[in-house]
């Protein structure tokens, strides 16, 4: 089994004539042998919203074969939650095994086919994927995803990753206008990156201020709304992911205003950099492996007597960086998820 990551888009007249028609979901199914099985489930079915014309989902048990299974393929039906309706699916979507660098990456580096087999390059490109993900606690291309916060009671809304593009958010389980709200994805609707939101990704309430209208303390109090205190009772809906905008690339939204851009971007060129290092040490094997993070340490050598010498630990934890690989551990110091600070009282 693999990740698949699914894509695909419709014009604007036919989203048009989806949302006029009342289908407000896509269920995902996958097709094996003619048989259709959905795969997004009836509470994580992704959004059909006004101005997203591109739709994204993953497959978490894809068939594999040296890559995705070739029989195996996709479609995105039109559903109405309220009674269940479905339109004529889209059958056009697209699937790419996850991976920030492809088996076509490592031949490229002289890797070649046999005896680098592309079962042995995928185990190294998932496991460099997996620990870029899980040490920068962020991921660098544009996935769907739903997350559930607890209320903050404040009308903003921080986040730990970076916003492509919200298509839907719940409070107490109405469904809030994007109108009303300010995403910050500037770096994709308009290219700007000083400030660069995705270093403090958020979602605000958009609020009009009256003529001489002064403090944001009176604002507040005034005619502030807010993400309220509540348990689990705000739900995000959208593409995230620390992405940029890459060849062939546009900053610009869908329509004037609507927040979502006409790109989600694609993996940053260092990330590529840094899985593509990664999957060359993880797809030797283990033992050689463990020579190659011994090698790494290595600061001197004496032919003669056979004398070598290695650096020493970094700390009192005898840790090496976070991979052993110091241009990587480099990049992916520059990458990391941003901090988040509290305080407790009484």
């Amino acid at each position: 089994m693999a990740i698949a990551n699914l894509s695909w888009s419709v014009d604007e007249a036919t989203l048009l004539a989806l949302i006029t028609a009342g289908y407000d979901c896509w269920k995902v199914e996958r097709g094996v042998l003619t048989v259709w099985t959905e795969i997004s489930f009836r509470t994580t079915r992704p959004p059909l919203v006004e101005n997203v014309l591109q739709y994204l989902y993953s497959d978490g048990a894809a068939p594999v074969g040296v890559d995705l299974a070739p029989n195996a393929s996709y479609r995105a039906v039109p559903c109405r939650t309220s009674d269940g309706g479905l339109g004529t699916p889209i059958t056009t979507v697209a699937k790419k095994r996850r991976g920030y660098v492809t088996p076509a990456d490592v031949a490229a580096e002289g890797y070649a086919n046999p005896p680098w087999t592309a079962e042995k390059v995928w185990r190294g490109i998932d496991r460099a994927t997996a620990t870029i993900d899980a040490l920068c606690r962020q991921w660098f291309e544009p996935r769907y995803a739903q997350f559930v916060f607890d209320g903050t009671n404040h009308d903003q809304f921080w986040l730990d990753l970076p916003i492509c593009a919200l298509h839907a958010i719940l409070q107490d389980d109405v469904q809030i206008d994007l109108a009303d709200l300010v995403v910050y994805n500037r770096h994709l609707t308009r290219g700007q990156l000083n400030p660069d939101d995705r270093m403090n990704p958020k979602v605000t309430y958009s609020l009009d201020f009256p003529p001489g209208y002064r403090g944001r303390t009176q604002r507040l109090y005034a005619d502030s709304a807010f993400f309220g205190t509540g348990r689990q009772n705000v739900v995000l809906k959208g593409v995230f992911g620390f992405t940029e905008l890459g060849a062939g690339d546009f900053a610009a939204e869908t329509a004037e205003g609507s927040q979502i851009p006409i790109s989600y971007g694609s993996v940053p060129a260092e990330i590529v950099r840094a899985a593509l290092l990664l999957t060359l040490t993880y797809m030797l094997p283990a033992s050689d492996q463990q020579e190659a993070a011994l090698e790494s340490r290595l600061t001197s050598v004496q032919t003669r007597d056979q004398s070598m010498g290695f650096s020493a630990p970094s700390g009192a934890d005898a840790g090496y960086g976070f991979t052993g690989n110091i241009e990587v551990d480099n990049i992916l110091m520059r990458y990391s998820g941003p901090m988040r600070m509290g305080a407790a009282g009484k």
